[in-house]
């Protein structure tokens, strides 16, 4: 499942990577627009390669929800993982 940690860089994202028949040859990562909102926007901009990612773009004392897609060799991205919820510390 998808976890993660604030850190003096942003907040470290971490997830397994999914078994099955269809492996994952890169993730999405996507973060909620707004607390208490629904929607999500990914926040990669080049196809993540490996199981971790950090979002360097945040505010201190914030919250932030995230959500991972594993996409397929044919660009077909699975379903979220589930979500996590990381609130970046104020200082």
């Amino acid at each position: 499942g998808l976890s993660g940690n604030p850190s003096k860089y942003g907040i470290q994202l971490k997830w397994g990577a999914p078994g099955g028949t269809d492996p994952a040859v890169s993730y999405n990562v996507y973060r909620e627009l707004t607390t208490g909102t629904v929607g999500f926007q990914q926040i990669n901009t080049s196809p993540v390669l490996v199981v971790t990612y950090t979002d360097k773009v945040v505010q201190l004392g914030t919250s932030y929800t995230y959500v991972v897609r594993a996409v397929d060799a044919e660009g077909a991205e699975s379903d979220p993982s589930n979500t996590a919820t990381v609130k970046v510390p104020s200082s």
